[in-house]
């Protein structure tokens, strides 16, 4: 996992219905966090075996780069965050990464303890606004 994986976090803008205030719809900012695994195809059996040891997740082909007109490379994801929290985060507590990706995945894993906590969801009663705002989160 060291070498070919990857915790991602991130944000997209999406676009929800028109409106007569926003005729070509409103622009929101969702989070999305995902656990991905990338192999060769000639080693997709791998990919296959992590979806059948966590009973979880999809392998698909990678959305990598766009040279790669038919992709090579597939992926294994997560992206449940109910997944994401129950087996992917223990696995890795229990299982410690030995390289520099040790950092990424601790700061996955506080992203991912605090979007299940639904911290992302509380209201201060002073100020009104969210009291965690992920889109700001930096490493």
């Amino acid at each position: 996992m060291d070498g070919e994986g990857c915790f991602w976090v991130g944000t997209v803008n999406v676009r929800g219905k028109p409106s007569r205030n926003y005729p070509e719809g409103f622009i929101t900012k969702q989070i999305q966090i995902r656990f991905t695994v990338s192999q060769h195809k000639k080693s997709i059996n791998v990919l296959y075996g992590m979806k059948r040891y966590f009973k979880c997740g999809r392998v698909q082909a990678s959305k990598g780069k766009e040279s790669m007109k038919i992709s090579r490379l597939y992926d294994y994801r997560v992206n449940n965050i109910d997944h994401l929290m129950g087996k992917i985060v223990p696995f890795f507590e229990k299982y410690p990464l030995l390289t520099e990706k040790r950092r990424d995945f601790l700061f996955f894993r506080k992203f991912v303890m605090r979007l299940s906590n639904k911290e992302h969801l509380m209201i201060s009663s002073e100020t009104g606004r969210s009291l965690w705002d992920p889109c700001k989160i930096k490493k």
